[in-house]
């Protein structure tokens, strides 16, 4: 099982050979099995073991255990307490839910503060074929039918090529001594229930020779990351950033098929539920416009040609914010990235909306950043005369969320750049301008 487990980590680059790897640990025979795997494949390991308690004195023991277990490997163990059931009901979460998010806030802390390269967790073939079904009798679709992945940022799963009797069989040779869950044992919950009743069913209808069910679920995988893989490529073609998010143009939407689903895919990362694309998708196939859909973050406007996805803000900000002369870079209220450099003849003013051009000579520091308010008139660049911001609003048919994400920069009392959207007349680069300050959106900072 060793040069299984070798073979495995190298044919999907799960980890490099000398990397600092955590164990997650419970105590019982799966993570028990990894640590002593991992630990003579020669990875330098250390042991994470959460305590949430659920189980009073077993708990404890499970704690104890492993406290144990990496004395007798010569290895660091790292043990937390956490109140799984006091975050479950701030949360309101299930213990289930409560208990992952705090083991995997913890890995994450330790992995920084002990220079961790990757988390491996036990998860095995049976857990995967389990997986399946709970997904499938909730209605998943690919991205839950294809089961966990064998690695997810620096969270590695070693063992999902190994059926549960292997690995049982594997401690037993080994003589290696485990804990045993009684939670295990409960009919309590959906995934036990599976392993207790459907896969008995399943392994007499299915001989094993013919039961490919491990072999489907990793062609699931694979398919799942050639999607993600053009999904990816198809969104960042159809998005258009924008200072105040992104938009889409309708008319590339409508040449979708099925437009439900992909429009589901596009916007969950975004987290908008299949329930509000599947009804974004009725309104685009009709003749409505002006609708709103709201995801928890992100506020979608069913513009005339298009899509707007607009960041939410939590409240109204009237603070001033200020632009020192030397300064290269603001992060809030917004991303903008400042450069002061000498003229030349081929400055590519215009290159975008996104990047404004001033002569440094004529800027009156620090300047400032505010949002727009009625009343305020300003001269845009190639025109006579001030206009009021509004009107350059409904010039340019500004919905009401792109209004309300609208900031102005000024030079003085002077506005000088609606900011991602129209430069003034004041402070404009002349023929006698030497220096020149460029400041550019940075979408980057703040995307999804």
């Amino acid at each position: 099982m060793i040069e299984q487990l070798k073979q495995y980590i190298s044919t999907h680059k799960l980890c490099k050979s000398n990397a600092k790897v955590l164990v997650a640990i419970s105590g019982g025979v799966d993570s028990v099995v990894l640590a002593d795997l991992m630990f003579h494949l020669g990875y330098d390991i250390g042991l994470a073991h959460c305590n949430f308690g659920l189980r009073s004195e077993a708990s404890d023991k499970d704690a104890q255990f492993v406290k144990q277990l990496a004395k007798l490997y010569g290895i660091p163990a790292h043990i937390e307490n956490c109140d799984a059931a006091a975050y479950a009901s701030l949360h309101k979460y299930s213990i289930q839910e409560a208990a992952r998010e705090l083991r995997y806030q913890w890995f994450d802390n330790l992995t920084q503060q002990h220079a961790y390269d990757v988390v491996a967790i036990a998860h095995h073939a049976d857990d995967q074929t389990e997986t399946f079904f709970i997904n499938l009798f909730r209605g998943s679709g690919i991205a839950g039918l294809k089961g966990m992945p064998r690695k997810r940022d620096q969270y590695i799963r070693p063992l999902l090529f190994a059926k549960r009797l292997d690995i049982e069989n594997y401690a037993k040779d080994k003589g290696l001594k485990w804990r045993e869950d009684s939670s295990n044992a409960s009919d309590k919950y959906l995934r036990n229930r599976i392993r207790h009743h459907l896969i008995p069913i399943l392994q007499d209808v299915i001989s094993e020779d013919k039961n490919n069910l491990s072999e489907t679920l990793g062609h699931l995988l694979e398919d799942h990351i050639l999607f993600q893989q053009l999904l990816d490529e198809k969104r960042e073609g159809l998005l258009n950033e924008i200072p105040e998010g992104f938009s889409i143009q309708i008319h590339t939407l409508l040449e979708l098929n099925p437009l439900g689903v992909w429009l589901y895919y596009l916007l969950k990362p975004f987290g908008f539920q299949r329930t509000t694309t599947n009804s974004l998708a009725t309104v685009l196939l009709g003749s409505n416009r002006g609708q709103e859909f709201d995801a928890e973050h992100w506020q979608l406007l069913l513009d005339r040609e298009q899509i707007l996805l607009i960041r939410k803000t939590n409240a109204v900000d009237n603070s001033i914010y200020k632009v020192t002369a030397h300064q290269k870079r603001l992060t809030h209220p917004i991303s903008l990235d400042i450069q002061q450099l000498s003229k030349e003849v081929d400055w590519p003013l215009g290159e975008s909306p996104l990047v404004a051009w001033f002569d440094y000579q004529q800027l009156r520091f620090p300047l400032s950043i505010r949002k727009w308010k009625k009343g305020d008139r300003f001269t845009p660049l190639g025109m006579q005369g001030s206009k009021l911001i509004s009107d350059f609003f409904i010039d340019n048919k500004f919905n009401r969320l792109q209004k309300e994400s609208v900031w102005l920069l000024f030079s003085g009392e002077t506005i000088i750049w609606i900011i991602g959207h129209r430069t003034s007349e004041s402070c404009k680069i002349r023929p006698t301008t030497t220096t020149v300050l460029r400041v550019a959106c940075d979408m980057g900072a703040d995307k999804i």
